[in-house]
């Protein structure tokens, strides 16, 4: 099943909550903020994840840079353990299945979650336009 991970106000959050029930798929929304992300999950991500801990945390933040944390040398628990404890710095929308992993909503990437069979019979139809 896929897994939302979202926050309120955030209009991306928004945008692939919007697109993943106009698609009619079945998933379960989590609120980063009020539940925050299980340290297994946590971890299935970043070894999902293209960029690593670019994927899931927002390094532009002023609180990420309040912190100062080196992200470049911190060890793989520490991190775990920092996200934990401090779920708003972590990118949002994050979504997440068995086999696909995505950060942020981006229209084209999101059809990853799409079943193959969908997204072969979209882009027959896209080629006869």
């Amino acid at each position: 099943m896929i897994e939302l991970y979202f926050t309120k106000s955030c209009k991306s959050s928004q945008h692939a909550r919007r697109w993943l029930i106009n698609h009619k798929l079945e998933f379960k929304e989590i609120n980063i903020r009020t539940s925050g992300i299980k340290r297994d999950v946590l971890l299935k991500m970043l070894l999902m994840s293209e960029k690593g801990i670019a994927d899931l945390v927002s390094l532009r933040k002023q609180s990420v840079k309040d912190k100062r944390i080196d992200f470049d040398s911190i060890s793989l628990n520490d991190l775990l353990v920092y996200l934990e404890k401090f779920p708003e710095i972590i990118k949002h929308p994050l979504i997440l299945s068995e086999t696909h992993f995505q950060s942020g909503y981006h229209e084209e990437n999101i059809r990853v979650f799409l079943p193959h069979a969908y997204r072969q019979i979209a882009r027959e139809e896209k080629e006869k336009e």
